[in-house]
């Protein structure tokens, strides 16, 4: 499957990769047979890691929504800030 400069078909590059990952996913997600699954650890009280995420280009209108979706005042609202100058 060979195109008339001499490079490979799209088509038959996507056919492939889908396929690869496709059996790829299907191996990993299977369980092994006869093994049975590892027991998820119990929440514990206190956090082991915490995640701060920054929003890039994060302004008034991404933070006004916020609220409307949550209804209530977001946690953003009770850090102080400010700018000196």
């Amino acid at each position: 499957m060979v195109a008339k400069e001499g490079r490979p078909r799209r088509g038959a590059f996507v056919l492939t990769a889908v396929t690869t990952g496709a059996m790829v996913f299907a191996l990993v997600a299977t369980p092994a047979a006869g093994k049975p699954p590892k027991p998820t650890p119990p929440p514990s009280a206190t956090p082991k890691n915490v995640i701060l995420f920054i929003g890039d280009g994060m302004g008034p209108e991404q933070v006004e929504i916020g609220r409307r979706v949550k209804g209530a005042p977001l946690f953003l609202d009770g850090i102080p800030w400010g700018a000196v100058g």
